[in-house]
């Protein structure tokens, strides 16, 4: 191995040996920062979005937001793949 395969090792294991004090600090998919992602963000009003679609997922008779979309003609909404497919 050369010099730069050995600079290359210790870089990748100084990487996971970090990677390992940065991940005990907080779980998987959470941080430990407690702000909101939208800052000065308000409710919106009906009608202030109109080319925005809402899909709604009625469970026990109770709708719920569950993903958004964008309108493209006055007949198609374009959304990801997972708000639709079963």
């Amino acid at each position: 191995m050369g010099s730069t395969g050995a600079l290359l090792s210790l870089f990748t294991l100084g990487a996971v040996c970090l990677s390992g004090l940065v991940g005990a600090q907080g779980a998987c998919g959470m941080t430990n920062v407690s702000v909101s992602r939208i800052l000065g963000g308000r409710e919106s009003e009906p009608g202030e979005w109109p080319w925005m679609a809402v899909i709604y997922l009625n469970s026990g008779g109770v709708n719920s937001a569950a993903c958004g979309g964008a309108l493209v003609t006055d007949r198609h909404v374009v959304t990801a793949a997972h708000c639709v497919v079963v």
